[in-house]
């Protein structure tokens, strides 16, 4: 069932995709009929630019629609290969490559590499890599301020989409000790409610409810903090009776996410290592914090 929806929602989302694939692959073949031997974008004069013409046509439908469809740029490798390939297009003008569609072409690789990178960050748990989210110390449960941040099992097959995702693991992680700690305190929950930017996020949404073990459901609200204000004003001033009342009337959450739970018994384990990593680190951690402050 899970492989069904996942091919129905690629179906759907990348639908347009295929049929501009299809499109321009036939315009480009049969161009030179249409209009007597002139390509849309090239003059061909052998079967080898017609290949070739096929070919960046179909790069540009496929990079445009990934823009089109939310896929983006990758800012750091699209842009060496964007630079690279408007240097190709460059070197090609012999073929008649226009300086748009060399543009056009360079951004249409920039965007398939951000596609690729955003694949590489699906990845669960980034290739063996931990990051410890300790840029300006830690508070709860810590309560240390000379905590710091760390990535370790980096190794060269690492990319940025992968050091991404332990970022976003390893943000999960210290929210999950945050989160038990309010549990020791009032008792477990049975669901988690997420809000902010962060709430935004369906991969963030999933490494939160695989790690956390609980099912959460993202606030449908675009504000919080001002709603919040205007709900207490509310009851302050006897438009509802209580804030339980108020909070019915305006609270609006989304279908809950359950977590998966292979995903739930591997993150179990990578866990355990986060916490643990704390105390083995934490004497380099200070000496390197008061080096620091020292300079």
């Amino acid at each position: 069932n899970s492989l069904r929806q996942a091919i129905s929602q690629l179906l759907v989302r990348y639908g347009i995709l295929v049929v501009l694939i299809v499109l321009i692959a036939a315009m480009s073949i049969l161009s030179p009929i249409l209009r007597d031997g002139q390509q849309l974008f090239l003059t061909p004069r052998n079967p080898v630019q017609v290949a070739l013409q096929a070919s960046i046509n179909m790069i540009l439908a496929v990079g445009m629609t990934f823009v089109i469809t939310g896929g983006g740029i990758d800012l750091s490798i699209g842009s060496i290969v964007a630079l690279c390939g408007v240097l190709s297009a460059m070197a090609m003008r012999d073929l008649a490559i226009e300086p748009w569609l060399g543009f056009g072409l360079a951004l249409s690789i920039g965007a398939l590499c951000g596609f690729i990178n955003g694949l590489l960050i699906t990845q669960r748990g980034a290739v063996g890599l931990l990051f410890l989210p300790y840029l300006l110390g830690e508070r709860t449960p810590l309560r240390d301020p000379k905590a710091r941040g760390v990535f370790i099992g980096l190794s060269y097959q690492h990319t940025l989409a992968h050091m991404v995702r332990a970022v976003m693991e390893g943000v999960a992680f210290a929210l999950r000790q945050a989160l038990e700690v309010s549990f020791e305190l009032a008792g477990r929950a049975e669901q988690v409610v997420l809000a902010g930017g962060g709430a935004q996020s369906a991969i963030w949404r999933r490494i939160q409810a695989d790690i956390y073990g609980i099912p959460l459901r993202p606030s449908l609200l675009q504000e919080q903090a001002c709603v919040g204000a205007a709900l207490l004003a509310g009851v302050g001033c006897g438009l509802y009776a209580e804030l339980a009342e108020a909070c019915a009337a305006a609270t609006r959450l989304g279908d809950p996410l359950e977590p998966e739970p292979s995903a739930q018994a591997y993150y179990e384990a990578r866990y355990a290592q986060f916490k643990a990593l704390y105390g083995r680190l934490q004497q380099d951690m200070h000496q390197l914090a008061e080096d620091a402050s020292s300079l």
